[in-house]
């Protein structure tokens, strides 16, 4: 894992807002599919794998079943045995409660990229420990700049159909990722709406419309 801890060597885009939830989304959204994978360790590889500790991606292939794992390259298992174990943590504290994600996110960066909050001291945290000091804590790292917004409030697309359903809303109350997902209900609230409402509706203008007479 990189020890630089300074704001200057990190890439700029990471810093923003946008970039980090952009880097969430699609890590949540990422399909099963060998070319999706790739094709997100090809945009964002350099975001992780830069702070990624080797064994910790060997530990993670360890834990499968399949016999042919000595037979994997590392981009193999890096793919197969790290990236969507992350992904799962991600997809599951999208639906959770602010705390649970307060956590998650911690956990995330412990087991996928080898980050330790306890000092070498064994027993209770203490007042006196190197840890409550701040000796002990890593730098602050790129991972950590992203997973924070993932404490950020985050929402499921309404839309059964829709690709990459794990969004950010913009607004609170927002049911749908964008306006084409949205469209299908709108487009049903409207036939319900003029199936209920639409005959007593154009009654309505027609009276409106209606001259009025004049008055001597």
């Amino acid at each position: 894992m990189s020890n630089n801890s300074s704001k200057d060597s990190r890439p700029r885009t990471l810093a923003s807002r946008s970039a980090a939830q952009k880097f969430l989304k699609e890590l949540a959204n990422l399909r099963d599919e060998q070319t999706a994978a790739q094709r997100f360790v090809m945009c964002f590889g350099k975001v992780f794998q830069s702070e990624t500790p080797d064994h910790l991606v060997e530990q993670w292939a360890f834990r499968g079943e399949e016999e042919d794992i000595f037979e994997l390259s590392a981009e193999d298992k890096l793919r197969k045995y790290w990236l969507f174990p992350l992904r799962a943590y991600v997809r599951h504290l999208w639906t959770e409660d602010a705390r649970t994600k307060f956590w998650g996110i911690f956990i995330i960066l412990e087991k996928f990229f080898g980050m330790t909050f306890r000092g070498p001291e064994t027993g209770p945290w203490t007042a006196d420990t190197q840890w409550f000091r701040g000796c002990d804590l890593p730098p602050e790292g790129n991972c950590e700049l992203i997973f924070r917004h993932l404490n950020e409030p985050t929402s499921i697309c309404k839309n059964a159909e829709c690709p990459a359903p794990h969004f950010f809303p913009s607004r609170k109350g927002q049911k749908y990722c964008s306006e084409e997902c949205a469209a299908p209900a709108q487009r049903a609230f409207k036939k319900n709406w003029w199936r209920d409402h639409g005959r007593a509706w154009r009654a309505q203008r027609n009276r409106n419309k209606r001259p009025k007479k004049l008055t001597t």
